[in-house]
């Protein structure tokens, strides 16, 4: 019986026509793709592919359902056919854009297929819920392990700007109907270039912990925290006026934090580093250079909704300081220079300016045929101002006077006392009783006409400075009682107009 079943199949098969065979096989079929990115997203374009499984001609029927919020848009539909394609393609656009939660059903019924109509039609259908990547619409609660990096490059007036986080780490999500919750725990490397007119800051660091938890709802991002955590180096650079400022330091501890929680964006910075600080200028034959350690660099700022709630800027450091022009030059070596500023909500708490050194200068004076040369040792060179208030103002300095001119020369000056002075208008200010002497005394002259032509003498300045205590104040002096002894002997007491200038420090700004 088994030969007679075999027998029996044949025999069908060869009596089924050739043409149902060949229809079964050719049946038209045809495949629905979005099409929202490349040239499409550039365009804002709401667009699908039709891609056909032969070139041949279909007749066919189109039909499209745009549901937001349970309401259909009833997009309008323009077709065009794609040239260059191996099969019969089309590209539809819809008049309506995408949102999150969005539903866009495309159904396609081909009624006939190389102009011979079907006798069954073949219906293809397709809906795309729009969602987020990485982001299943479903319920769900999962783990993830994730590698991503983040590389911006772009061109502005004053050069090649970027930007480029890479990471890698763990993390968690979870999905309750619109609400999706995720946090990422890694490490990475973040590296930031930012050049202006005048200006360069280049950024490298590990950064050895960077966490971020945000929530998406209805695939609105409604709250975000960044964190990260680590160290590198840093490059910052000015130029101005023809001077060139490099600081050039390790980082040993950055923190950055950003968050944006109900459309209010904060920001926070905490730097901390040490390093190296150049300054070099040449302009007109004259020379000036900076060589220093800068053994503390802290930076610290707090951004809320674009308004500086917090800056804290640092700086603890020695340095070698030259300046040299035609014949002249100025060493200092500055044994300490610490400036500090903390300001919170526009009203600035903490400030402190301590600079103290020593050096020696030198410089050639010529005047008709003679010549002149000035060395001088400077002992002492201490300013120090607290919260805003000049405590020290001490400066000693001497020096010889050899070639057509012999002598000496000095100066000593120091804060006395402090307390209260009427100034021009007499408005009676908290000053600093600055006493300061000067005196020059000349051993021989040689054919010169240096200090008038007065010849071998003493000359001695005894003047006491009366000076406003603020030292943002401008045009501080508000009293100068002097006695000079000489050859040009004068005293006087004076109190110069519109002193002091009182202004306030301005607060900082948060930098576009």
């Amino acid at each position: 019986m088994g030969w007679y079943r075999s027998v029996v199949l044949v025999v069908l098969l060869l009596l089924t026509p050739m043409t149902s065979i060949a229809s079964a096989q050719d049946a038209p079929t045809v495949s629905i793709t979005t099409d929202w990115s490349g040239s499409s997203a550039l365009s804002n374009e709401h667009a699908y592919i039709l891609t056909f499984g032969d070139s041949s001609a279909h007749d066919y029927d189109l039909t499209v359902q745009h549901v937001r919020d349970a309401v259909d848009l009833a997009p309008s539909i323009q077709t065009t056919f794609l040239e260059d394609t191996a099969t019969l393609t089309a590209r539809v656009v819809l008049d309506s854009e995408i949102a999150w939660g969005d539903s866009v059903s495309i159904g396609v019924v081909i009624n006939g297929h190389d102009n011979v109509p079907l006798s069954t039609p073949i219906s293809v259908e397709r809906t795309f819920t729009v969602g987020s990547w990485n982001q299943p619409m479903a319920d769900h609660e999962v783990t993830t392990t994730t590698a991503w990096s983040l590389d911006q490059n772009y061109e502005t007036t004053d050069g090649n700007q970027s930007f480029m986080l890479l990471f890698e780490g763990n993390g968690w999500q979870q999905r309750i109907g619109e609400v999706l919750s995720a946090y990422e725990l890694g490490s990475g490397t973040l590296y930031t270039s930012e050049r202006t007119n005048d200006s360069t800051t280049e950024l490298s660091l590990e950064l050895e912990s960077f966490w971020k938890n945000e929530t998406v709802t209805s695939g609105i991002l409604t709250s975000q925290v960044i964190q990260a955590k680590g160290s590198g180096d840093i490059l910052l650079q000015l130029v101005e006026d023809g001077v060139t400022t490099t600081i050039n330091a390790t980082v040993v501890d950055a923190l950055l934090n950003r968050s944006d929680i109900d459309d209010v964006v904060t920001e926070r910075l905490r730097m901390e580093a040490f390093g190296a600080l150049m300054v070099d200028g040449e302009e007109d034959g004259s020379l000036f250079d900076v060589d220093g350690d800068i053994s503390l660099l802290l930076l610290e700022t707090s951004d809320i909704d674009g308004v500086r709630v917090l800056e804290h800027v640092q700086i603890e450091a020695t340095a070698n300081m030259m300046f040299a022009e035609e014949g002249s030059e100025f060493n200092l070596e500055l044994d300490q220079f610490e400036t500090l500023e903390r300001w919170e909500d526009g009203v600035r708490i903490d400030q402190r300016y301590l600079v103290r050194g020593d050096g020696t200068f030198g410089f050639e004076d010529e005047e008709e045929n003679s010549s002149m040369v000035v060395n001088g040792t400077v002992y002492t060179f201490h300013n120090q101002v607290e919260d805003g208030i000049t405590l020290v103002d001490d400066v000693h300095v001497d020096g010889t006077l050899s070639g057509d001119v012999q002598g000496t020369f000095g100066m000593v000056q120091t804060i006395e006392q402090t307390g209260k002075q009427l100034n021009h208008t007499l408005v009676e200010h908290d000053v600093n009783v600055i006493h300061s002497e000067t005196w020059f005394n000349v051993t021989g002259v040689g054919g010169s006409n240096f200090f008038g032509g007065s010849g071998v003498g003493s000359y001695y300045n005894d003047s006491y400075i009366y000076q406003a205590t603020n030292a943002d104040w401008g045009n501080r002096t508000v009293r100068l009682v002097w006695t000079e002894t000489g050859p040009d002997p004068s005293s006087g007491d004076e109190r110069p107009e519109r002193s002091p200038i009182e202004r306030e420090p301005a607060p900082p700004e948060v930098e576009e």
